[in-house]
């Protein structure tokens, strides 16, 4: 907050920015968090290999969705219902 003639003046330019980066990671994070719990299930599912690769890739989708905001989480949106799919087709 800067101070103007003794009065404090909260900086809204910046209040977004830091909002706005904020909601972005939360949604990178939550869908890293549900790609996880694909990778897991393929480990309970005793296919430990695409497990150890479908974790990789879940980090590189991590890190292209923190590079490009805001639209970034579809990377790990993609990632997940593949994901899903491969899910249902080895069940």
């Amino acid at each position: 907050m800067a101070s103007k003639n003794g009065e404090t003046v909260m900086d809204y330019p910046a209040h977004e920015r830091t909002y706005e980066g904020f909601i972005d990671f939360s949604k990178v994070g939550s869908i890293s968090c549900l790609n996880i719990l694909v990778a897991l299930s393929f480990v309970n599912m005793e296919h430990g290999i695409l497990a150890i690769l479908f974790t990789l890739a879940m980090l590189i989708t991590t890190a292209i969705g923190l590079a490009f905001r805001p639209k970034g989480y579809v990377v790990g949106l993609v990632q997940l219902i593949l994901g899903l799919v491969a899910m249902a087709l080895l069940a």
